[in-house]
């Protein structure tokens, strides 16, 4: 009979716990398998995979000539030695270089994507900028990557005794990789480290029948096991009903529009890729014809 021994693995909300006890925080750099392996073993906390491993592993003078795929490769190799350790990889230099603001670039193109495809209009660029200044570090974007290209990604706010998932969107290809749950896990543990109480995922359709056309986004925010909670909603005191009048009208026909547009672009793609090939007339010869039967 064999004891199987639990590890609790090393998270950063482990380390914040660690800090605030005055526990040391033991690192050691590994670049491949075998030395991640021993090292986690002595029970190390943080396993570094620098950007050294330019001079290391691969001879050069400096970090500078490194690649992303470069290190994406050794963070593998460690990656599958550890089992309790934290990993902590560097990013090559000139590969992002701290600019939030290229992220959040990628994030609204991915966005504008999204309403293309699902029929919405998301909200303009400078509505972004205006509240990613204004919360701070209170604002987080997430943003999910496939072979170094932006796929999704997602915004989170954190107030009081709750994080909540804000807007959401993922690009056309690769959908199938479904990188949404990663960020939405990620936006978890944000929640997690912040010692929130509540997690919100937001907004549900009313109708919750399998046959309105939201009910998908019920069920991929039902997986995550949270509770249904109905609220009162949003009320709107009008200061001067025709401006109100024409402001929604308005609305109203621009997504309209918007809605017949998508759909006659969805619909003649649709009847490009069904369209049947057309065919060159065979000619059939004499000898060719069926012999008859006797």
């Amino acid at each position: 009979m064999s004891v199987a021994r639990s590890v609790r693995a090393v998270t950063t909300l482990r380390l914040t716990e660690m800090k605030q006890r005055g526990e040391k925080i033991a690192m050691l750099t590994s670049y491949d398998y075998s030395t991640a392996k021993i090292v986690d073993a002595a029970g190390v906390d943080v396993i570094l995979v620098g950007d050294s491993a330019a001079n290391v592993m691969a001879g050069y003078e400096t970090t500078l000539p490194i690649t992303l795929d470069m290190m994406i490769y050794h963070a593998r190799s460690v990656v599958r030695g550890v089992n309790r350790a934290l990993v902590v990889v560097d990013l090559p230099f000139g590969t992002y270089q701290g600019n939030s603001k290229v992220a959040l670039d990628s994030a609204i193109r991915i966005m504008k994507e999204t309403g293309d495809r699902d029929g919405f209009i998301p909200p303009p660029q400078v509505y972004f900028d205006t509240m990613m200044d204004a919360l701070g570090d209170k604002a987080r974007l997430y943003m999910a990557f496939w072979e170094d290209q932006p796929i999704a990604g997602t915004l989170a706010i954190h107030y009081g005794n709750k994080v909540w998932y804000l807007y959401g969107a993922s690009a056309n290809e690769h959908r199938n990789v479904m990188p949404n749950y990663q960020l939405q896990w990620g936006m978890i543990k944000w929640s997690l480290e912040t010692k929130c109480d509540i997690y919100d995922l937001r907004g549900v359709p009313g109708d919750l029948t399998p046959d309105t056309p939201l009910y998908g986004l019920y069920l991929f925010k039902k997986g995550f096991s949270g509770d249904l909670c109905e609220f009162c909603g949003e009320f709107e005191m009008v200061y001067k009903p025709a401006v109100d009048l024409i402001l929604n009208k308005g609305l109203s026909a621009a997504r309209e529009l918007r809605r017949k547009i998508i759909v006659g672009r969805k619909r003649k793609a649709a009847e490009k890729e069904n369209k049947p090939v057309e065919r060159a007339p065979v000619q059939t010869q004499e000898n060719d014809k069926p012999a008859e039967e006797k």
